[in-house]
């Protein structure tokens, strides 16, 4: 599994000379976005993350999703993937420890650095009232995300940067996103290449994704809670007992959404809850979502009244 460095940060903030050090020292190809250059830019982020996150070689990226969610929002007025999006990245950044860095010094020393770029024409930012929306966006992901994003402010010591990098873990299994330490394994069938070209379960802003993900938002499920998995890889189902044994030990209840899913964990003898595919609630204004919404809170609060209904034993 690559290394992987995310750096966001308003223009001032000093990123791409972070980026370049560590570059310097670790080794790191280093890795640059700008503005929009996809008409699907969410799908962009997440099929280049996850080649990155399994290639052989570590990255630093001067900029990334946050970048695209808070200049899009600030300059643009709209973002192209929104906190929605924002959500589901955030589940491959976990799953694979990468490190997400807010470069952020104090507002005075930020503001004079871009009003220097400002000067010399460099930037994306144009007036100081963006730059001073950008830096409040930032600080607010920051001291929102609970530790999640790290901060630098360059008042840490430039030769003492070795919490910005992940330490050698083990690889992570492809397919799987989330928590890797999850009390809930969310599991499909398998992925929709239509809409996205690696195996990334439920990861859209569409259709089936989009419904499922503000079902399980609105029954109370935590993201630091769940992982998600498909069931097959291609047309070969995989082997969910032991890929649930070795990246998930500490996972108490699968919920399957789907019949051909239900079917291989349970020849595979492995129990789990099953819940209908969100398919079939088509939209989460739908008068059947909130029964859906009821029986995904139900299997989270361990409701044995309600939830044993929907529980295959082995």
């Amino acid at each position: 599994m690559a290394k992987i460095t995310i750096l966001e940060g308003p223009d001032g903030g000093g990123k791409t000379r972070l980026a370049y050090r560590l570059c310097d020292r670790y080794g790191f190809r280093y890795h640059h976005e700008g503005p929009p250059h996809q008409p699907d830019m969410f799908r962009y982020y997440a099929e280049t993350l996850e080649r990155m996150v399994y290639s052989r070689t570590n990255w630093v990226l001067d900029r990334f999703h946050l970048g695209e969610l808070v200049y899009g929002e600030v300059v643009r007025g709209k973002s192209q993937i929104g906190t929605e999006g924002v959500r589901l990245l955030n589940r491959l950044i976990r799953h694979a420890d990468v490190r997400v860095v807010i470069v952020l010094p104090d507002p005075i020393t930020c503001e004079k650095n871009f009003q220097k770029e400002l000067d010399e024409g460099r930037g994306y930012l144009k007036t100081r009232r963006q730059f001073t929306r950008v830096y409040n966006f930032y600080h607010d992901l920051w001291r929102q995300s609970c530790g999640h994003y790290l901060r630098f402010n360059y008042r840490n010591r430039l030769h003492n940067l070795d919490h910005l990098v992940t330490p050698y873990r083990h690889t992570p299994f492809r397919g799987m996103v989330g928590s890797r330490r999850a009390k809930f394994i969310i599991m499909g069938e398998q992925v929709n290449h239509e809409k996205i070209s690696v195996d990334l379960p439920f990861f859209n802003l569409e259709n089936s994704s989009h419904s499922l993900n503000r079902a399980l938002w609105a029954a109370g499920y935590l993201e630091e809670e769940m992982a998600f998995v498909n069931a097959y890889r291609g047309t070969k189902p995989k082997n969910l007992r032991r890929l649930i044994r070795e990246s998930q030990p500490k996972a108490e209840r699968i919920i399957a959404l789907d019949g051909r899913a239900q079917y291989v964990l349970a020849t595979q003898g492995v129990p789990h809850y099953r819940v209908a595919h969100p398919q079939f609630i088509k939209r989460f204004e739908h008068p059947k979502s909130q029964r859906y919404v009821r029986q995904l809170k139900d299997i989270r609060e361990a409701n044995q009244s309600y939830a044993n209904r929907y529980l295959y034993k082995v």
